[in-house]
């Protein structure tokens, strides 16, 4: 694994490197276009740009909260999957100890 990539070993594998990597690359440009729209936001003078912005900005943070729910949610599902893998390694040691 590469120094420069940040991206959860848990949710590579689970999802593939593709989709994750995608996911992740989304997540990254949606907040550089937030930032972006909220810079220009501040620095424009006319009402209908600065609206404008603004409404960029809020369809952004739609986005975002969407993208991150979605990186959330398969982090919780790889978790459930690992857990439930070590509980069934547990069980059958025990029923292999006679417990």
């Amino acid at each position: 694994m590469d120094d420069e990539d940040k991206t959860p070993l848990m949710l590579r594998f689970l999802f593939g490197e593709a989709d994750t990597r995608r996911l992740v690359e989304e997540i990254a440009s949606m907040r550089y276009l937030l930032r972006n729209a909220f810079r220009l936001a501040i620095e424009t003078e006319e009402t209908r740009e600065r609206i404008h912005y603004a409404e960029i900005y809020s369809s952004g943070c739609v986005r975002q909260a969407k993208l991150l729910r979605m990186e959330r949610n398969e982090a919780g599902r790889l978790e459930a999957y690992v857990k439930e893998e070590i509980d069934q390694a547990i069980r059958e040691v025990n029923k292999a100890w006679g417990r």
